[in-house]
């Protein structure tokens, strides 16, 4: 092996957005979650900073409190990337 090696690391990115109550909430709680899924669907290296990045869970709260209530969606993606070891803050 040569080094500096190459090393793989993974990183859990989480997303959440919020979504005040207009109408179906749940609805509008499952658009904003499509729209995520597809933005990072559509560059899963993220603009060439990682080397992939797939969903791995997705979950939805709703909360009750305050004047209107509130969906909060959470998307959880699986980011690989790469660094040499003597040099972990570049992404190689």
């Amino acid at each position: 092996m040569q080094r500096p090696r190459t090393q793989q690391r993974n990183l859990q990115l989480v997303i959440e957005g919020y979504v005040k109550a207009r109408g179906d909430i749940d609805a509008e709680a499952d658009a904003l979650a499509l729209e995520v899924e597809q933005i990072i669907g559509a560059d899963p290296t993220l603009g060439g900073l990682v080397k992939d990045a797939t969903l791995d869970t997705t979950s939805t709260q709703l909360s009750g409190e305050g004047e209107k209530p509130v969906a909060i969606i959470s998307l959880t993606f699986a980011v690989l990337y790469c660094v040499k070891e003597n040099a972990p803050q570049t992404l190689v």
